[in-house]
C-alpha cells in the first residue's frame, strides 16, 4: 500500500498518516482554480478538517482558533494537530501575507499552489458570480508582482489547463504524491 493509499484509504477506519504525524496543507494559488472544491472534496471523501481561511466563521470546523490565527501561526498550526489528524487550509492569500505562509511553512505546513492560465481562471471567475471581476484583476496583478509562486515554497500543480477543463480530484491527489 502506497503513503497516500494509507493517508487516504477508502474507509475512515484504514485511514492514517503513514508517519503518525499530523498533516496540514495549506491550498492556495491563483482565484478560481478549485481550491475550496478540492479541500471541500478532501474533508468529505477523506476525513480531512476543511478550514476555508476566507469565510469566518462558517468556514472553520473551530471557529474558538481564529484569535490564535490572528496572533500566532506556530500555536495555531500546533493547536491545529492536536484538534485533527489532517487539516486542509484553503486560502487564496493576498501576496502582502506572505510572511504568514512562510510561517505556515515553518511551522510545517505543506504548501500547495493551484496555478492555471490567467485568462482560463478569469472566466472561470467570472463563470461562477458573485464578485466583481475587478477583484480577480487585483489578485492576479499583486500574484505576478510577488512573483508567485516562485518566491515560495510550494507544490505547484495546474488544476485548470488553457482548455478550460479543471482536473479531478483523482487527478489532482495523483498530481500532489509527492507531499504523501
Amino acid at each position: 500500500m502506497s503513503k497516500l493509499q494509507s493517508l487516504l484509504g477508502s474507509d475512515r477506519a484504514e485511514r492514517q498518516n503513514v508517519d503518525g504525524d499530523p498533516m496540514v496543507v495549506l491550498f492556495s494559488g491563483l482565484p478560481a482554480t478549485g481550491k475550496s472544491s478540492f479541500c471541500r472534496y478532501l474533508a468529505h471523501e477523506h476525513g480531512f478538517a476543511h478550514y476555508n481561511l476566507e469565510i469566518f466563521p462558517d468556514g472553520w470546523p473551530q471557529p474558538s482558533l481564529k484569535p490564535l490565527w490572528d496572533a500566532d501561526r506556530l500555536d495555531f498550526v500546533r493547536r491545529l494537530e492536536a484538534a485533527h489528524p489532517r487539516v486542509a487550509l484553503d486560502w487564496g492569500f493576498p501576496p502582502s501575507f506572505l510572511p504568514w505562509v512562510e510561517e505556515l511553512s515553518r511551522a510545517g505546513v505543506r504548501i500547495v499552489w493551484f496555478s492555471a492560465d490567467p485568462e482560463q481562471a478569469r472566466k472561470a471567475f467570472t463563470a461562477r458570480g458573485g464578485v466583481d471581476i475587478g477583484h480577480f484583476d487585483l489578485q492576479i496583478e499583486a500574484i505576478r508582482k510577488a512573483n508567485l509562486p516562485d518566491a515560495m515554497t510550494a507544490t505547484t500543480l495546474e488544476t485548470l489547463g488553457s482548455d478550460g477543463q479543471f482536473l479531478s480530484p483523482s487527478q489532482i491527489l495523483e498530481g500532489l504524491k509527492s507531499l504523501f
